[in-house]
């Protein structure tokens, strides 16, 4: 029963790290309309409570698709179809971004803290 549980503390360790806990990704619509589609304002907050700024965030972001450019080029889609994020956020900092599609359900699926 005492190996049992220590390999799940293992896995849940391997699954989400601190730097992923305290990572807020937040969407809000912003009432425009581009060529039929609704405009989103997404932030992701670095909620973390140490010094150093999160340098790379992997997201889920399903068919990621927009009608306008997003400003500043912040994403980049890697060959699996998931969100790039390599703008360093700093703590109780935000980085924002606008896409105009149907909403997308981020989720953050990797995070990377770089302390020098």
């Amino acid at each position: 029963m005492r190996r049992s549980i220590w390999y799940v503390a293992i896995i849940a360790s391997l699954v989400a790290s601190p730097t992923e806990t305290c990572v807020k990704i937040e969407q809000v619509a912003t009432g425009r309309s581009v060529e039929s589609k609704p405009e989103w304002r997404v932030s992701v907050t670095n909620g973390c409570r140490c010094r150093c700024p999160i340098t790379l965030l992997k997201l889920m972001c399903p068919k990621f698709i927009s009608t306008i450019r997003v400003k500043p080029p912040l994403i980049s889609i890697d060959p699996d179809g998931h969100c790039l994020l390599t703008t360093k956020i700093y703590p109780a900092k935000s980085i924002f971004f606008t896409y105009a599609w149907d909403p997308i359900q981020f989720q953050l699926l990797y995070s990377n803290q770089t302390c020098s």
